[in-house]
């Protein structure tokens, strides 16, 4: 069938379709979630890297300016402990962690495009202080 309707796009002068999208690879997945964001602006915060990359003032205040941007409802999962939570509903739709983790992620992606528009050595350092972070876990 797909072989007739490409015979029949190909004699109408259609451009051929687009071969399908593949999914990501789970590591990458793993690596772009808000919890492992989190996680890892969570270690930076708490103390110099293991390669010495430690954030400066004005990197943590743009974090938290960031942080802001997040989610502004808490999850209902993470309080309610009765047998059948409700579906946790933000204005962008369902929510499945924390308000913290998806402030936090928010902050450190706000961190990153700071440093990126304005000093790329120093969003370079990040990154890979952010992948060296990432690997040791």
């Amino acid at each position: 069938m797909k072989l007739v309707d490409q015979q029949k796009r190909a004699r109408a002068g259609a451009p051929p379709r687009p071969p399908p999208r593949r999914p990501p690879p789970a590591q990458v997945v793993e690596a772009i979630r808000a919890e492992a964001q989190a996680e890892a602006i969570g270690k930076l915060l708490a103390g110099p890297a293991d390669d010495g990359f430690e954030l400066t003032e004005a990197e943590a205040a743009w974090f938290k300016r960031g942080r802001n941007a997040g989610a502004r409802r808490a999850s209902p999962f993470a309080a309610r402990v009765d047998a059948r939570p409700a579906q946790a509903v933000s204005r962008r739709g369902p929510m499945r962690l924390e308000k913290r983790v998806y402030q936090d992620a928010s902050g450190l992606e706000c961190l990153v495009g700071f440093l990126y528009l304005k000093d790329h050595a120093r969003c370079q350092a990040l990154l890979q202080a952010l992948a060296a972070l990432a690997e040791g876990v």
